[in-house]
């Protein structure tokens, strides 16, 4: 109990909250979006026309982790996350009603930018009320509680049955709300006093949008990170379209079975995320990066061969190789952004950082549900392993410079991101 307590004391009430709204808003989310496929299915969707329903989502990430970004460094944390978990109230009650491929594709887009709008807020307020030196176990036990929820939605939804489309998000959106009514009682504005008054062109990159946005992207750090996201991510997404698609024409049961790989993964990141970054905290942040990512990859390698072989228990033991190299892989990611972000312009990288999810998010459904007519899906899954190892060697490099600018810190010489903007 001591113990507990003791971990409680080491963050901001804040965080907590954040945390515990994260977890109710998501397990209801995760009741239905590991089945989106099998819902545009009964509408009457192709394997591509899924891809492309599936992939109006990241497009829509695109502007709205950019937008949030901007409006959160401007107008503060609590405006951004309120008034984002409003409107995906509206859109969680659209989906329980949708029918048509059309609905579910403007549905897709809205959610998508209105849950990429909400990140770089709930990134940047945690970064807000905790130090430098215990960001990395904050953003852990903000995954541990997200992943929790991604843990037990698919689990729920399996149970439940996909049959159950305007249950599951009535309830969905009934536990936004419910997060969001914490957030708007319990989290104060988090946005420092001294970055709301340096909104001037040479700490925020000008008022101006796309002047600050082009402060922001000519930090090659940062770009360096984005990429090697992006490699990461179009590999990720694979298990959400092509494997997901690969799986309903060979399994009987593909909703206990893919339910419980997104089970797995959340579960064991709730258990192992804590313990594995303290772990790898020992050693250079690059050490981490690149066995992440070769975890990772091994990971593809498995599934590929567990759905040639289609025995339930490969695509678990598959499923647990893949989720340690996303742990792995989180430690050096959790806080890289906001170790070189600029007080002032944090939820801007914040929002940037985004962008690989959101452009992966694009790539990789559309064209590994494409390719998988092609070549079939245990192929694609093999080859996205490569982008994983691939991604290890650009976050070395990142790595390298994070730690360079943190020592320069920590030595006193200030070592801002090398950036102007042209007044």
């Amino acid at each position: 109990m001591r113990h507990l307590r003791d971990i409680y004391n080491r963050f901001s009430p804040t965080l907590w909250v954040l945390a515990i709204s994260r977890l109710v808003d998501l397990t209801t989310l995760w009741m239905a979006i590991p089945f989106m496929s099998l819902f545009l299915k009964r509408a009457g969707a192709s394997d591509a026309l899924t891809g492309l329903v599936l992939a109006l989502n990241p497009i829509a990430s695109v502007f709205g982790g950019l937008l949030g970004g901007q409006v959160s460094d401007v107008r503060g944390r609590k405006p951004v996350l309120l008034g984002a978990m409003s409107l995906r109230v509206l859109v969680l009650l659209g989906y329980a009603f949708a029918t048509q491929v059309w609905q579910f594709a403007i549905l897709a887009f809205l959610n998508g930018l209105v849950a990429s709008f909400f990140q770089p807020a709930f990134t940047a307020a945690i970064a807000d009320v905790t130090p430098p030196e215990r960001r990395p176990e904050a953003y852990s036990l903000s995954r541990v509680a997200s992943n929790l929820g991604v843990g037990l939605g698919p689990l729920l939804g399996g149970l439940l049955g996909v049959s159950h489309q305007t249950l599951i998000f009535s309830i969905a959106a009934t536990s936004t709300t419910l997060a969001g009514l914490l957030i708007f009682w319990q989290v104060p504005e988090t946005l420092p006093d001294q970055a709301r008054r340096a909104q001037s062109p040479r700490a925020a990159g000008g008022r101006d949008m796309l002047s600050a946005w082009a402060a922001v992207f000519q930090d090659w750090a940062l770009l360096i990170f984005v990429l090697a996201g992006l490699l990461s991510q179009v590999a990720y997404q694979q298990i959400g379209s092509t494997y997901a698609v690969t799986l309903v024409s060979r399994l009987t049961d593909y909703d206990r079975v893919y339910g419980m790989i997104w089970t797995i993964n959340g579960l064991l990141v709730v258990l192992l995320q804590l313990p594995i970054t303290a772990l790898f905290e020992r050693f250079p942040m690059a050490v981490a990066a690149m066995t992440g990512c070769l975890t990772f990859g091994l990971g593809y390698l498995l599934f590929a061969a567990a759905a040639v072989s289609v025995q339930p228990l490969f695509i678990y033991v598959a499923a647990v190789v893949w989720t340690l190299g996303e742990i792995i892989l989180a430690v050096p990611q959790s806080s890289y952004v906001t170790d070189i972000a600029p007080e002032a312009i944090r939820a801007r990288y914040a929002g940037a950082a985004s962008l690989p999810w959101a452009i992966g998010g694009v790539i990789g459904p559309t064209v590994g549900t494409t390719l998988k007519g092609i070549v079939g899906g245990p192929a694609v899954m093999a080859g996205v392993s490569v982008l994983a190892v691939l991604a290890g060697f650009l976050f070395i490099v990142a790595e390298r410079e994070r730690t360079r600018r943190l020592a320069a810190l920590a030595a006193g010489a200030g070592c801002e991101p090398p950036y102007h903007v042209a007044t």
